[in-house]
Parts: C-alpha cells; sequence; structure tokens
C-alpha cells in the first residue's frame, strides 16, 4: 500500500490513486465518474473557500486599509475566481494550504467549473443578506431559478426549514444540494441580525450612546484595551444569550474600559436579565485582571485577580470575566497573524550607531 502522501486531502489522495491506475487519456465518462466522486468531498472545497474570504477581508482591512464594510463589500462583489491572485503572493499558511486544496479540484475541469458557479451565483450573494427583505429576494431568486421548492405544507420526504408561513427545500439539482449550506446559513444569520436589532440594541442603546470606541468584534479594540495598546477609553460588549456554567444568564452588556492608560478596567454601566449585584456608581473600578498571551494560536486568555469582595460581587464580577472570554472569541475570528498590525517599536532617544 502506498504511503499517505503528507499535505494532501482525501480527495486528493483519492484522485492520485485514480491517477497511478489510468495509463490512457481519459475517456468522457471517466471524466464524469472523477466529478462526481470529486463532490462528495466539496466540503474540502467550500471550506478553503472560506478560508481565503476571511483572508481577503483582512488584506483588505489591514494591508490597504479598507474599512470594514467597504473591505466586505469589495471582496464579495467581485466573482471568487478573480480574488484569488489578491492572496497568491501573501505567503500565508493558510493561504497556501487553500491554494493547494483549489489546485486538487482543478485537475477535473467539469468539477472545478460546477463548485465555482455554486460559488459565485449562491455562495457569494448569500454572503451579503441580513434583512428579511433581502432573504426574501434571495428565496424568490432560487425558486424562479429551480433550486429552491415553496411548500404549503411541512414535506415528509426530506428536510426543510419554515419561512413567513412557507416551507422552503432544495431541489434535487446538483447546484442546488451543493448550495442549500448557504441558504440555511444566510437564514440564521438574518434571524439572528433581526432579532438583535428588535429586541437587544434598543436595550443597550443607552450604553452605546456613552461609549467611545467602536465595539464591532472586527475591530479588535477589546484586545487593544487588554494589551495596552495605546488605547483608552470606554466600549460595549455584549452576549444576547451569556451562559454561566450550566445557568442560563441571557443578555448582559456593560460599558467597560480604561480611563487612562495602563489604569483598571473600570465599568460604566450595564444592562442585564439579571442585575450584577455592584455597586451603582458612575464608574466601578473592577478587580485587577490578569491578561496572558496563549503560546499556541497567540490569543488572550484572561481572568480576574480574586478581590476582598462578597460572594454575590464575585459572582457578578466573574459573569463580566464570562463575557469578556465570550467576546474575546468573537474578535479571535478576525485575527490573522499574518496580517495583523505590526506593533511599532519605541523609537530610542540619543542612540547612535
Amino acid at each position: 500500500m502506498a504511503e499517505k502522501q503528507e499535505g494532501k486531502s482525501s480527495f486528493g489522495e483519492r484522485l492520485a490513486v485514480l491517477r497511478e491506475q489510468r495509463a490512457q487519456g481519459k475517456s468522457v465518462g471517466q471524466i464524469l465518474n472523477e466529478a462526481h466522486e470529486g463532490l462528495l468531498y466539496s466540503k474540502e472545497f467550500f471550506g478553503a473557500v472560506a478560508d481565503t474570504d476571511t483572508l481577503g477581508i483582512a488584506y483588505l482591512r489591514n494591508v490597504l486599509g479598507y474599512p470594514l464594510p467597504k473591505a466586505v463589500a469589495a471582496w464579495y462583489g467581485k466573482p471568487w475566481k478573480d480574488q484569488l491572485a489578491s492572496i497568491t503572493g501573501l505567503g500565508d499558511e493558510v493561504a497556501k494550504r487553500a491554494l493547494d486544496t483549489f489546485q486538487i479540484f482543478q485537475e477535473n475541469e467539469l468539477l472545478w467549473q460546477t463548485l465555482q458557479v455554486v460559488v459565485d451565483e449562491i455562495g457569494r450573494p448569500s454572503r451579503r443578506i441580513y434583512s428579511d427583505a433581502q432573504f426574501n429576494g434571495f428565496l424568490r431568486d432560487l425558486v424562479f431559478k429551480g433550486l429552491a421548492m415553496e411548500l404549503e405544507a411541512m414535506p415528509g420526504w426530506r428536510k426543510a426549514f419554515r419561512w413567513q408561513d412557507k416551507y422552503y427545500t432544495a431541489t434535487s439539482l446538483l447546484k442546488a444540494r451543493l448550495a442549500w449550506p448557504f441558504v440555511v446559513k444566510a437564514l440564521g444569520r438574518v434571524r439572528a441580525y433581526t432579532t438583535v436589532q428588535k429586541e437587544v440594541m434598543p436595550r443597550i442603546q443607552p450604553l452605546l450612546d456613552q461609549a467611545i470606541l467602536e465595539n464591532n468584534p472586527e475591530e479588535q479594540q477589546l484586545h487593544k484595551l487588554l494589551t495596552f495598546q495605546d488605547q483608552v477609553g470606554m466600549m460595549v460588549i455584549w452576549d444576547a444569550n451569556l451562559r454561566f456554567g450550566e445557568e442560563e444568564i441571557g443578555l448582559l452588556a456593560i460599558l467597560i474600559g480604561r480611563m487612562v492608560p495602563a489604569s483598571s478596567f473600570v465599568l460604566g454601566g450595564w444592562v442585564a436579565d439579571q442585575p450584577l449585584s455592584l455597586p451603582n456608581e458612575e464608574a466601578y473600578e473592577l478587580p485587577t485582571l490578569l491578561v496572558y498571551e496563549r503560546p499556541v494560536d497567540s490569543g488572550l486568555e484572561v481572568g480576574f485577580q480574586q478581590a476582598q469582595l462578597s460572594r454575590e460581587e464575585w459572582d457578578s464580577v466573574r459573569k463580566i470575566q464570562r463575557l469578556i472570554r465570550r467576546w474575546l472569541g468573537l474578535e479571535g475570528k478576525f485575527r490573522i497573524p499574518a496580517l495583523t498590525q505590526p506593533k511599532q517599536q519605541p523609537k530610542k532617544k540619543g542612540t547612535k550607531r
């Protein structure tokens, strides 16, 4: 048995076996069979596309200086294949793995074109959907193209989701089956966005009005505050459904930050389904927050140092700690080490070579 070649995906290994077994040129039947088998590994292809999307948006933001909305619009606004050249020369390990995966799928032109059409016609448009109206138009287009079925009742023969008193499911077309995960993800995004806009944002608006710093996870503001990157000010971090062990906390939103460089974190206010047991002062100084950098992924780990607090107060501080860790996890989704802004080294005064 041949040894497994390092770095090859499962589809790549299977394709290599087929190549070894084939001494002559490929017939039409062989091309179709190979493409059909390759579709079984389409999850690897779409995963690599997602990696290049994350990398490409980070490149536009961190290297070219695009603001996030413009970066997202620019990246998803063009055909996917036209974006590959943007990341080819980065030398990033994520980019290298993705490009290696694409090279394997390109060896069968039919397979490559099929997956590429799904990304451009359905995957790309689905990533720009956030509202009910946008999703309605997206579904109508899928039904018109024969990629989705609109039903009055829940079908008993396949999975479907309910949307505005109708049920929707993929047709039996190959493109529909491949594209359906994009549709389901768009549905989840719309539902989450709608819930946040209608139920959460009005409640935390008073905190947002007091904030100085942006609170989008993509902006990495909490990372900067925790690592003293010349960042002071207050920001809002929140979770609509925070869990604390086995306990359902519900909404917890806090106004947190540093008043001056190198100072302790202060709590400027909160909105919570379960109110915090902390003094309701204008700026409550929290216990010392210990910050560690994980050696494996350069992520941050945090924890408040034990303080002389009542049991109820310490319980509230630990809930805030959980919220901070949760928000760091959200920010971490947008952190790509190869593209993070380089730390500026302080200039040494009076040094001569």
